[in-house]
């Protein structure tokens, strides 16, 4: 398990490293313009409905196929990548009607590539729900590196042609990539007949319902932040503050990946060995030490960025077309969001302890919460403070959710 843990970080650090470098490689050299701000004001909606529809699924789907057949397995994969193609082709078909209704503004054409890429990650998580509930991880984890090798392709095309679009293209290929891989690691067949899989699908999903929306709420802690972020930047003067805090997010994405070890891609299976172990007890101090050093090793990391790392971004951003005060509001932002990044990167985590004894309110609420109250907290300081409200309200919002977490998941417990 060690070996397969510290695989799994490795391959997850490099797919972040890769999304890093290409975000850093289109603001370097594209600048924090409106083009650019335009491609991610239309990633925003569809890449965060894909998030969320991820985050349920791999919450409820794993255990519930691991009690499956084979062919139950492969049937109700098969019916949901289905309908989520169809969900994908229906937002293509809107897409290209607002393209023509609005005097063809490229935009939309844009949204319908987004489109298209979040149905992708959504099929590329429904196989990756079937190859944790096989135990088959580490293909699981080189999907994401596919994804993120197009995304690092399409930024590159995108620099080279500045043509910003280009980088939709790249992230769209990178996830049919990943599809196919993993689908061949599986050997899932998409052949068969479709009305019987439904049949199997039916009976499968039965008894997850009663939790999908609960488990949903919770999942919009950690993907309704991109639309936030877009509605709150598109108040501040000037371009370049989607751009930038579209970075300073993936910033964090890869700093999360960094400071967990995997401990969220494990969790069913460690906390289920705990449990069977020592009881809930033995679960419970398990959970506590993993926050501890989940959060610990996130101090350190916002540590050495204010003791010198951040002099290292500043110089690999330095001779780049961003304007002096956007890198000097990078800088800031990121400086006061990475304190936050330990927080957040342990209550995925956190989630699984009280989705594994069966305390499924106590998450939504506090996913309710996290979105509610930084968007409150950005909405009251965004007069005053600009693009820096959004920094503060991610630091103060995260830890806040953190100890409030600790507190419900000990007293619950105990």
């Amino acid at each position: 398990m060690i070996r397969t843990r510290a695989a799994l970080t490795a391959l997850s650090l490099l797919s972040s490293l890769f999304s890093f470098v290409a975000y850093t490689l289109l603001l370097k050299r594209l600048g924090a313009s409106s083009e650019v701000d335009a491609l991610f004001y239309a990633a925003s909606v569809p890449i965060s409905v894909s998030g969320v529809a991820t985050g349920v699924l791999l919450y409820l789907l794993p255990p519930r196929l691991a009690q499956l057949s084979t062919a139950a397995q492969n049937a109700t994969v098969r019916v949901l990548s289905a309908g989520v193609a169809t969900l994908g082709a229906t937002a293509s078909l809107f897409a290209l009607a607002m393209w023509l209704f609005d005097a063809r503004e490229p935009f939309w054409l844009v949204w319908a590539g987004f489109a298209w890429t979040a149905s992708l990650l959504v099929v590329n998580t429904l196989l990756t729900c079937a190859a944790q509930a096989r135990a088959v991880y580490l293909p699981t984890a080189i999907a994401p590196l596919l994804t993120a090798t197009g995304l690092l392709s399409g930024a590159v095309m995108a620099v080279a042609a500045r043509t910003e679009w280009l980088l939709v293209v790249g992230q769209l290929v990178g996830a049919a990539l990943g599809a196919w891989w993993l689908q061949r690691a599986l050997a899932l067949p998409w052949a068969g007949r479709l009305s019987h899989a439904l049949r199997r699908c039916r009976v499968a999903l039965a008894p997850m319902r009663a939790h999908a929306l609960a488990i949903a709420l919770g999942t919009i802690a950690f993907t309704l932040f991109q639309p936030v972020d877009a509605a709150m930047c598109a108040q501040v003067p000037g371009s370049g503050c989607v751009s930038i805090m579209a970075y300073a997010q993936r910033v964090l994405v890869a700093v999360s990946t960094l400071v967990s070890l995997g401990a969220y891609v494990i969790a069913a299976r460690s906390l289920h060995d705990a449990m069977k172990a020592g009881g809930s007890a033995a679960m419970l101090r398990q959970a506590n030490a993993e926050a501890a050093r989940v959060v610990g090793f996130g101090l350190l990391v916002w540590a050495a960025y204010h003791l010198g790392a951040s002099r290292l971004l500043e110089g690999l951003m330095k001779a780049s077309t961003m304007a002096d005060e956007d890198l000097r509001q990078l800088l800031d932002v990121l400086g006061w969001m990475l304190l936050g990044g330990g927080p957040m990167a342990a209550i995925p985590y956190l989630f699984r302890v009280f989705y594994a004894t069966h305390s499924y309110r106590k998450p939504a609420a506090l996913g309710l919460l996290t979105v509610c109250l930084y968007a409150g907290t950005c909405a009251l300081l965004l007069d005053r403070h600009g693009i820096m409200a959004m920094a503060y309200a991610y630091c103060g919002v995260w830890w806040l959710v953190l100890l409030t977490s600790l507190a419900w998941l000990n007293r619950g417990t105990r």
